[in-house]
């Protein structure tokens, strides 16, 4: 498993963020794996705080007996409250051993910090 944990703040003199909403769409995946339909999934922030837990495995052993590992490329956009346009565009690729964060994209006005 992988924790991913969000703390959002406004800058701006904006009304309070309450929900984190996500949306995950498979850009690609491994020839062995069925396809999988979007996801979508609100989040409420505490405040301004969100987690979310990203899951990696597969059940099906005859998949994790195989020399190379099925995968899953996903594209997951993140959305503040019920706003159109997503704040943070993020690339996973989903494995049979391990997840990996690929890219993290930021919208104009969206300033990533470590913490």
């Amino acid at each position: 498993l992988a924790l991913a944990r969000y703390e959002i703040t406004s800058r701006a003199n904006r009304p309070k963020i309450a929900t984190l909403r996500e949306q995950v769409r498979t850009i690609d995946q491994d020839e062995l794996l069925a396809p999988r339909p979007p996801f979508h999934r609100t989040l409420p922030l505490h405040g301004g705080i969100a987690s979310d837990v990203q899951a990696f495995g597969y059940l099906d052993r005859a998949l994790a007996e195989l020399p190379a590992r099925p995968w899953y490329y996903l594209r997951q956009d993140l959305y503040l409250n019920t706003n159109d346009a997503p704040f943070l565009t993020m690339h996973w690729k989903h494995a049979l051993t391990a997840i990996r964060l690929l890219d993290l994209i930021p919208a104009s006005g969206t300033v990533i910090t470590k913490g």
